[in-house]
């Protein structure tokens, strides 16, 4: 690696000396000798760092960009993701306040529920009975005002009931069914 120094010397062709210390070359008994530049070559070593820091900045201010423009693209997700937060408590809080009727509700409720002592297995029994009377009567009719038969058997009080019927709809040009006999 080679070490360079720039000292300005004094006279009237304001000639730059260049001194470096080369490690490829080993002198243990001679010191470096200064090399003499001249004002353009020093111009152009000038140029050349400029041209170097120039670019470096260039490579800098692109990455101070990108980097705002990640931060800006952050910061709008944080502001995002903050927003989303707020809408969730407020939603947690809704939630809490439903719960928390719903438990007293269930608090009220439930000391009904056991004083009544039915389990749903001793309404099955009930509800079958009710199904199966609604089917059977599903082809009822009332009458009202129909003359209640005498007859003391279920066939006979059959028969009375539907020649009462007969009689009763005869004047309004209506019949039976001819399955009803």
């Amino acid at each position: 690696m080679s070490t360079t120094d720039l000292n300005t010397r004094n006279g009237t062709d304001q000639q730059m000396t260049l001194r470096s210390t080369n490690n490829s070359i080993k002198s243990s008994n001679n010191p470096p000798t200064p090399t003499p530049l001249s004002s353009d070559e020093f111009n152009r070593v000038i140029l050349g760092m400029r041209k170097t820091q120039d670019a470096t900045l260039a490579q800098c201010n692109a990455l101070s960009l990108s980097f705002n423009k990640k931060f800006g693209e952050l910061q709008s997700g944080i502001n995002s993701l903050a927003s989303q937060i707020v809408d969730l408590r407020s939603d947690n809080t809704s939630i809490r306040k439903d719960l928390s009727a719903l438990n007293n509700r269930i608090r009220v409720v439930e000391p009904e529920v056991c004083k009544s002592n039915i389990s749903p297995a001793d309404n099955i029994p009930q509800l079958l009975q009710e199904l199966s009377e609604r089917k059977k009567c599903s082809h009822n009719v009332i009458v009202h005002a129909l003359i209640e038969s005498s007859a003391t058997l279920p066939a006979g009080r059959l028969t009375d009931d539907i020649q009462h019927l007969s009689d009763s709809i005869l004047p309004l040009y209506m019949s039976l069914p001819p399955d009803v006999t």
